[in-house]
């Protein structure tokens, strides 16, 4: 597998379960070291960056978000800042301001003083996707963030990580198991199949039947979306 990825776009990651795309991530996270080959950033072996300059280059948001125990989102979104300071700094004028930016980007001004477990699901991956954009990284690593969501917050979700890489420049991964969603809010997908790189295209290029099938090993019937022709993926 060789692969190059990019700013100011998202590559969705795509594939069964097993097929290797959280592996994948968790190697250009650096939270695994790879076997065989080499991942490079700026042609430099991330096994040569200190944890604290990569922070400041790639934030990875895991499949099960930590815990975020008597913890306000304005507190848990400041530990984005951390990457720039270290934990014992105190926060200048800047960082509030970095801090309130992305909370307003992520529309989750409204819960600053709130305590994050009381927040839904969705209103939580969003504080989390907030800590990331606090980071002030030019890689954002997700591994999905949709799973636990209801259509409603999964929605808003994409929604949210599409406009981030477009309107911030963030180059985006993220590991995706919806195709049409993948389909619609992705610049680029990456198929995988046991451990392997299947296709690596556009989403109108790689919407075809014989592909789907060959991804998923089912067949799936397309149709146009009424509202956006978009192609939609149905069983």
């Amino acid at each position: 597998m060789s692969l190059q990825f990019s700013t100011g776009m998202v590559t969705g990651l795509i594939g069964h379960n097993g097929s290797g795309k959280s592996t994948l991530l968790k190697l250009l996270a650096k939270q695994l070291k790879p076997t065989h080959g080499t991942v490079l950033l700026d042609d430099k072996s991330l096994q040569q960056w200190h944890s604290k300059a990569l922070a400041r280059e790639i934030a990875y948001l895991p499949q099960h978000l930590p815990a975020a125990t008597g913890l306000t989102a304005f507190e848990l979104v400041q530990m984005g800042r951390f990457a720039w300071h270290g934990l014992m700094t105190c926060m200048n004028h800047q960082d509030e301001h970095i801090i309130n930016q992305a909370l307003k980007l992520t529309h989750t001004e409204a819960f600053a003083q709130q305590l994050v477990d009381t927040l839904s699901g969705g209103e939580r991956h969003r504080v989390f996707l907030a800590i990331c954009v606090a980071q002030k990284s030019r890689y954002l690593l997700l591994d999905e963030p949709l799973a636990a969501l209801d259509i409603a917050h999964q929605l808003e979700v994409i929604q949210l990580v599409h406009t981030l890489a477009h309107e911030l420049g963030l180059g985006v991964i993220i590991v995706i198991h919806d195709i049409n969603l993948a389909a619609q809010y992705c610049d680029r997908l990456i198929a995988i199949k046991h451990g392997s790189l299947l296709y690596d295209e556009k989403p109108a290029e790689l919407m075809t039947q014989a592909k789907l099938q060959d991804i998923y090993g089912v067949a799936l019937s397309l149709l146009p979306h009424p509202v956006n022709q978009h192609t939609v993926a149905l069983l």
